[in-house]
């Protein structure tokens, strides 16, 4: 049992899960950090690519505005899931400014930063094709982090429509 985890959080059943399991493997007292990397590029290219076609909006801070408000929907959710009264979960927000490197060496850095004793993050939200492409955020951490890592999977149902996509 460990005391401080950070918990990488994204909106994916998988992120939810991976709560799940670091408030299991938490002490009586322990702490939870759910950590949500604010990567506006990242969002740009998902939600410009889906919903506008690769064009811009007219409102220049578009994006910002609907990276927040989904993240204050993802925080409440994170904030509903059942724990026992004893352990805290700290919901945080880090920017993943230009020239940090990958999301995943920001979680990293920060849980560092922040004496965590474990990272648990879900295995993936985008189709295996992105993934190739852009690299895994769990592969990164398993290659890199000196801290224990666990990697949690979607629910079996998400996870059959993730390898459909």
């Amino acid at each position: 049992m460990m005391k401080k985890i950070v918990a990488g959080v994204d909106g994916s059943t998988a992120s939810y899960a991976a709560v799940k399991v670091g408030i299991q493997l938490l002490e009586e007292e322990g702490v939870l950090l759910a950590v949500d990397i604010k990567n506006i590029v990242t969002f740009y290219r998902d939600e410009a690519m889906a919903d506008f076609g690769a064009a811009l909006p007219r409102d220049p801070d578009f994006f910002e505005k609907q990276w927040v408000k989904m993240a204050d929907q993802v925080r409440d959710q994170v904030l509903k899931i059942p724990r026992p009264p004893t352990i805290t979960v700290q919901w945080h927000t880090v920017t993943l400014e230009p020239g940090q490197g990958a999301p995943a060496k920001v979680l990293y850095d920060w849980a560092m930063a922040h004496k965590a004793e474990a990272i648990v993050v879900g295995s993936h939200q985008g189709p295996h094709l992105t993934e190739n492409l852009f690299g895994s955020f769990p592969l990164w951490l398993t290659s890199h982090s000196v801290l224990p890592t666990v990697i949690v999977h979607p629910p079996a149902a998400d996870s059959q429509k993730h390898r459909q996509a």
